[in-house]
């Protein structure tokens, strides 16, 4: 098991700990209102991420693994507004390494290029697929 982040990374000043506390306040007191109208929203952006995103199971797994456990389910949620395909999601989550800041900056990252964090994960090569497996199970 990777070395974790304190979970109150999540909740520091950066911009991913800002859109966290806001998609958990939307989630638990906007759930009735469109979206446009939640006024906790910092962005569109966050609201794609609940509502057109979903990751694969063995993803999830990989996310509960290596993401202290109360962050798992916001992890969850910002990476799978952040791609769309597993690829991209799992090397947001695999060069991250656990740490929830780093998450943030790999987010960041695939949304300028997306191959860089391939890369930066070891999912840049012809053998992507038999790493994918072997770091997150089949």
């Amino acid at each position: 098991m990777s070395e974790r982040s304190d979970a109150s990374d999540s909740e520091g000043q950066g911009r991913l700990g800002i859109v966290l506390r806001s998609i958990r306040t939307c989630r638990d007191e906007c759930a009735h209102l469109p979206m446009s109208e939640c006024p906790s929203a910092t962005s569109l952006d966050a609201w794609q991420g609940l509502i057109m995103g979903h990751v694969t199971r063995r993803l999830a797994r990989r996310i509960e693994h290596d993401f202290p456990q109360g962050v798992a389910d916001d992890v969850t949620l910002m990476v799978s507004g952040a791609a769309h395909s597993e690829r991209v999601q799992a090397a947001i989550v695999l060069a991250a390494g656990g740490d929830t800041r780093e998450l943030g900056r790999q987010i960041e990252l695939a949304q300028v290029d997306w191959r860089d964090v391939l890369v930066h994960a070891g999912l840049a090569e012809e053998d992507w697929t038999s790493v994918l497996d072997q770091q997150l199970g089949r």
